[in-house]
């Protein structure tokens, strides 16, 4: 199983073994190649035998081919304007990319290899990393756009949420407060659940859904939640939060995502 990373300067692709349950085991990865020569990395995503990936100072984004680990070759690089773009998210054929602020930047991938420029969304509210899901984008804590023409996204709604979404799968949503959001009615988001008791205004989240599990990254730990009860996400009585500063959102490195 080839898995890829993008560290600080460095793309380094890597072999990670599997275990018999099918889970990745990637204590003890092996480089299969670096590429260095990206002036620096910020955030970026994976489709496909492709990566897109901001720069240093998120003005430029970068396409690389990686169909061949052991040999990533630079494939474009799109001139961004002066905007300083931090956060990248995929969609089908479309890329967005926010600074965070109160825009959206869409970029259309339609041929992977000569990402353009399309058109910029204003946003109501302040937007981090917009969430998709289904053939919805919720932006901020303010606006909804339908991205079923994923580079003309439309403004479909407006919601008026207390924290953004961080997470959404189905009609389950969470908010960077680790609130449940019911998303049954996709244009009418409701906060089901209070928040809780951190101090972040940001978080990353993953959830594994096998084990009913939930992992929130903040400037501060990695927290675990049950979702047992979706609506309802607990922290288990025996659960240590664990300082991890280089994962944090909010350095300029990120999170790998599959479009």
């Amino acid at each position: 199983m080839i898995h890829k990373l993008i560290s600080a300067l460095i793309l380094l692709t890597f072999y990670c073994s599997a275990s018999a349950d099918d889970y990745t085991i990637c204590e003890t990865p092996t480089i299969l190649d670096k590429f260095e020569d990206i002036q620096g990395a910020r955030r970026f995503v994976l489709i496909d035998d492709r990566a897109y990936m901001l720069n240093e100072l998120g003005r430029e984004l970068v396409t690389l081919d990686i169909s061949d680990p052991s040999n990533i070759a630079q494939l474009n690089t799109l001139d961004l304007g002066m905007t300083e773009w931090t956060f990248i998210v995929a969609h089908n054929n479309a890329l967005y990319l926010t600074e965070p602020g109160h825009a959206i930047q869409v970029i259309d991938i339609t041929t992977p290899d000569l990402p353009s420029v399309g058109q910029m969304l204003p946003v109501n509210s302040l937007v981090h990393q917009p969430v998709v899901n289904g053939n919805y984008m919720y932006a901020g804590k303010t606006d909804i756009f339908d991205v079923s023409n994923p580079t003309n996204p439309i403004h479909a709604g407006n919601m008026a949420l207390g924290y953004e979404l961080a997470y959404a799968q189905g009609p389950d949503a969470y908010t960077t407060r680790v609130q449940h959001v019911d998303l049954s009615d996709p244009l009418a988001p409701v906060t089901t659940s209070p928040t809780n008791d951190g101090d972040n205004d940001y978080a990353h989240i993953d959830v594994d859904q096998t084990l009913n599990r939930m992992y929130v990254w903040t400037d501060h730990s990695l927290e675990l939640y049950d979702i047992s009860d979706p609506t309802n996400p607990t922290q288990p009585s025996n659960t240590t939060q664990t300082t991890t500063q280089a994962l944090s959102p909010r350095t300029p490195y990120g999170w790998a995502q599959h479009g």
